[in-house]
């Protein structure tokens, strides 16, 4: 799952596995940066959909007004599962 980070604690004490957390620190500047750039839709073109492919990513969380949602509405194989005034489900169709 690609989740953003602030749901990350919340995600982790339900069992589920998280991409990143709140412990910035476990994680290092170079991927904090790189998961950043992706959910921004800031860093080289295609470099979200080639972070989706390479971690393997079938669901995301992320707050509502996160750039990638708008990429994940329009990609093929992705569909919206949840969305309220805070956060965004989408979810990879297999």
């Amino acid at each position: 799952m690609f989740n953003h980070y602030g749901f990350g604690g919340f995600l982790i004490s339900a069992g589920v596995p998280t991409f990143i957390d709140g412990r910035g620190e476990l994680y290092g500047g170079e991927f904090i940066k790189r998961y950043v750039e992706a959910a921004n839709l800031r860093g080289e073109d295609g470099s979200f959909e080639a972070l989706l492919e390479r971690w393997h990513i079938d669901w995301t969380l992320l707050m509502k007004d996160t750039p990638a949602n708008k990429l994940l509405a329009r990609l093929p194989g992705w569909r919206q599962a949840y969305s309220d005034d805070q956060a965004t489900i989408f979810v990879r169709d297999r």
